[in-house]
């Protein structure tokens, strides 16, 4: 990968939407160099003749004006690189929120957030040390090559070589280090990986005696990766030690050149010719810095830019009923295929209950009909609109989902109700007072208004429950199809009437689809579906 595709997958839709502040800083830093390297040789170089008073008034006024300068232009640069290094990290996120949308897959979310942030940062670093240390280099060696091509087009000359070597050097030595440190991250998430499953199977490690069979793979895979760090840092000593060499060659010739003719304005000269030395060997430095943290950049860009395929291409925002059909459709998971030509159909506004067997492919059935797979043969049909046409966030608001996975906010039971629905409070009492559910919270020291604890461990199940179904009754409003999936679980004989009734009353005017193995709300259902007959 080049720069250029590097810069449009981290930074690219950031430069050009601020094309001009960037440019501007280009600008202002190229003439505060020009203002630090001429001024400061000038002045420097009229220190061995008669200093008046014009001299000091000069120093003064350029003094003020570089000590305001450098806050500007740190601003600038400061600015420049944290804005550059969010911009990428919002993108990357946007991308792993959306990219599984309707291709879910249970994901170690922590490796992929720690990914983010740490190559990010890599990339900020690489963006700091170039806009700091590395651009600046790059302006001073090219306007003090500019003086002394003035002032001497021999020696000059000599410099435009130097720099030109140093180019090429540049140019072959980055493809190494960066094929170097693409091969060492890419070993370093391989082996994360390995020693992620490892740790987890420790269990069966220590059952089996493989504990050090274990431990020696760990020790293999720390050798491996030492040697590749072991080559990724020695390349950049190769760069260090060819760009000295090159520069010290270029000297000797610039020093016999000297030896040999008479130079005018010498100090003056010497200066600048000190400028470009000083900053020669610093760029040198920044290279081996910068190229490393480019070649990290680019190690994590396969996997960038497939966080950024987004497969949704869904236009539609308009059903008119909650009706599903499925014609022949085929799904396997992991090669493990669950739904094997199933075809069936639901009216709009009827309630039917889907029984079958644990693993006989029930949740799985309602992940389709919401999108979250899209790898399936066949069609699903949703208002008579195929979903692969359908918009996946309009789909969503039209089909509810109440599953069985309870995730609690450590918020007041009753904003764990409201998540997500935003609905004033007064119409979440109302709704409890109505089906006489505010009682089950009563065991609580403040009620609906008690803290829940990380994960809900404060409140039993049937709570829990309680708090997942009114959330999903309250997003009801807007949507044609409800799903329950196993409504009942947990909760005793009287809450259950309760439930039933709620479920029956609120969704009265749409679908409704209930997973279930309890049998005491097939009767108020218009229909059951078992999928042991209808799967094939």
């Amino acid at each position: 990968m080049n720069i250029i595709k590097l810069l449009d997958l981290y930074s690219g839709e950031y430069i050009k939407e601020n094309k001009f502040y960037i440019l501007f800083f280009i600008i202002f830093t190229f003439f505060y160099y020009i203002l630090e390297v001429v001024g400061i040789g000038f002045i420097l170089s009229k220190l061995n003749s008669k200093i008046n008073q014009q001299y000091v008034i000069y120093f003064l006024i350029l003094s003020l004006v570089l000590v305001i300068s450098t806050y500007i232009r740190g601003y600038l640069e400061s600015k420049l690189s944290s804005d550059i290094a969010t911009f990428s990290r919002k993108k990357f996120f946007k991308g792993l929120l959306q990219r599984y949308k309707t291709n879910y897959q249970d994901l170690n979310i922590g490796k992929s957030i720690n990914r983010i942030f740490a190559v990010t940062l890599e990339y900020r670093f690489a963006v700091i040390n170039f806009f700091k240390l590395t651009l600046p280099c790059i302006f001073i060696l090219l306007l003090t090559t500019g003086i002394i091509l003035k002032l001497n087009l021999h020696i000059g000359l000599f410099l435009l070589g130097c720099l030109f070597i140093a180019f090429l050097i540049t140019i072959r030595e980055y493809n190494i280090i960066s094929k170097h440190k693409i091969s060492q991250e890419k070993f370093f998430y391989n082996s994360f990986d390995n020693l992620n499953d490892q740790v987890n199977n420790l269990m069966n490690s220590y059952l089996n005696n493989e504990n050090k069979n274990e431990q020696n793979r760990i020790n293999d895979d720390q050798d491996k990766y030492k040697e590749k760090v072991f080559n990724a840092e020695n390349s950049v000593n190769y760069i260090n030690t060819y760009l000295i060499f090159n520069l010290m060659i270029f000297l000797s010739f610039i020093v016999y050149y000297f030896y040999k003719n008479k130079i005018n304005d010498k100090i003056f000269f010497v200066v600048v010719l000190i400028y470009f030395v000083s900053n020669y060997i610093t760029l040198g430095k920044e290279l081996g810095i910068l190229i490393p943290h480019l070649g990290i950049s680019m190690a994590s860009s396969d996997y960038f830019y497939n966080l950024l395929k987004n497969n949704d291409n869904g236009k539609i925002k308009n059903t008119k009923a909650g009706n599903i059909k499925f014609k022949n459709v085929s799904f396997a998971y992991n090669r493990n295929k669950i739904i094997n030509n199933m075809s069936f159909i639901v009216q709009d506004k009827s309630k039917v209950a889907i029984i079958g067997r644990s693993g006989s492919g029930k949740t799985t059935l309602t992940k389709l009909m919401l999108k979250l797979y899209d790898n399936y043969e066949g069609n699903i049909y949703f208002g008579d609109q195929n979903i692969k046409n359908i918009d996946t966030d309009y789909l969503r608001k039209k089909i509810i989902y109440v599953n069985q996975r309870t995730n609690l906010l450590e918020r007041p039971v009753i904003d764990n109700i409201n998540y997500g629905n935003n609905v004033d409070k007064q119409v979440i009492i109302h709704l409890l007072n109505k089906y006489n559910l505010l009682e089950i919270f009563q065991g609580l020291k403040n009620g609906v208004n008690e803290i829940c604890s990380v994960g809900g461990t404060n409140l039993s199940l049937g709570m829990q429950k309680v708090i997942i179904l009114l959330r999903g009754i309250l997003k009801s409003n807007n949507s044609q199809l409800m799903i329950f999936d196993e409504p009942l679980a947990g909760l005793d004989a009287k809450t259950r009437q309760k439930i039933i009734k709620m479920i029956l009353n609120e969704c009265k005017n749409k679908t409704i689809l209930v997973i279930t193995h309890d049998e005491e709300i097939i009767p108020y259902m218009d229909k059951t579906l078992n999928l042991q007959d209808i799967n094939k």
